[in-house]
């Protein structure tokens, strides 16, 4: 085959697809453009703490930890709550590894997260993750939030108070 016919073929490949994405009536920058991307800040307060210590004293793989959150707006206004379930899988003296999960019950509809915290011992109830700041994906929603994808940076703070900045699409 000579190389105009590989040219000319390519470029009615080419043309071709370009009339099939026309038809469709759907632009690629138009594709991108329907999926919005938000940004929600809040802040939490008010801890209401669980410790559930499922084999011998001190953190042991097994071990839950839960939180319930009070999350309000920049303004202070409240606008939900955050229940939060973390269970330890590797516990390591300075160095415990747990599963978090989390559902931010707002106004309009649920945000759901997950990922995973280090805590020195997560059994003391005075202790909070070693990072400053979790990580954690957005793995879905209810309501308003339904069909999003994203994630959270949960700046830790003393005193049981965070600041949780979550960015997604949908």
């Amino acid at each position: 085959m000579s190389r105009w016919h590989s040219r000319s073929g390519l470029t009615i490949s080419a043309i071709m697809i370009l009339v099939f994405v026309a038809a469709l009536g759907v632009t690629p920058a138009q594709a991108t453009k329907d999926q919005t991307s938000q940004r929600i800040t809040l802040f939490a307060s008010n801890p209401i703490l669980g410790l559930n210590d499922s084999n011998e004293p001190g953190s042991s793989e097994g071990d839950i930890r839960t939180l319930s959150l009070t999350m309000s707006n920049a303004n202070g206004k409240k606008v939900g709550t955050a229940n939060i379930i973390q269970t330890l899988v590797r516990a390591q003296v300075g160095n415990n590894v747990a599963v978090k999960t989390w559902v931010l019950d707002l106004r309009g509809g649920t945000i759901s997260g997950q990922g995973i915290t280090k805590f020195t011992d997560m059994m003391d109830p005075l202790d909070r993750p070693i990072a400053g700041t979790d990580y954690v994906a957005v793995v879905g929603g209810t309501g308003k939030y339904r069909g999003i994808s994203g994630e959270a940076d949960v700046i830790i703070r003393p005193g049981f108070k965070s600041k949780w900045i979550i960015s997604y699409t949908k």
